[in-house]
């Protein structure tokens, strides 16, 4: 089903009809929600460490979720021996910047540029089924909400994925 929702929402922001409904979010409400959906045997492996204290962020709740949850996924996929960490914390110019920590053995700059690009996958990563559409879409819908989503290299190894949020107050 999940592929299924992958390649339709492709076609959205394709098409530029992708329905986005900008509103107050609470970040570490989300992300308690998110881990939630992780399947109950791998939960214990993500760390939350996103600050309760934090300001909402302006973003559309659903949308941002479901970034949320595929850049666990994803991070869970790379690094199966590694505890994944879903951090946030204000940046010095007042946005919020939500990461994603992985271990793993990362992706090289080039590696980076291509995974945003539709249909691409590391063929030797984990042990995913996915079509390679998951990074796009998170792009996509960061993009739609004024978001921003980049890929860097964990210092001691390991991939970083770092959402820049507005926040609302």
């Amino acid at each position: 089903m999940l592929i299924v929702e992958n390649l339709l929402d492709a076609g959205r922001l394709q098409a530029g009809v992708l329905r986005v409904d900008l509103g107050e979010t609470d970040l570490p409400a989300l992300v308690d929600r998110v881990i939630t959906l992780v399947p109950e045997d791998e939960r214990p492996r993500v760390a939350n460490r996103v600050d309760d204290e934090l300001p909402t962020v302006h973003a559309d709740r659903a949308l941002l979720e479901r970034v949320v949850a595929n850049l666990v996924s994803n991070a869970l996929n790379a690094d199966t021996e590694h505890v994944i960490v879903v951090a946030a914390d204000r940046r010095s110019d007042g946005r919020i910047e939500l990461q994603v920590i992985d271990h793993g053995p990362g992706l090289s700059d080039t590696q980076r540029e291509a995974a945003f690009r539709p249909f691409h996958r590391f063929e030797d990563r984990g042990a995913s089924s996915g079509i390679g559409l998951g990074l796009p879409i998170c792009a996509g819908f960061c993009e739609a909400m004024g978001a921003e989503l980049d890929l860097d290299a964990t210092p001691g190894g390991g991939l970083t994925a770092r959402v820049v949020l507005e926040p609302t107050r």
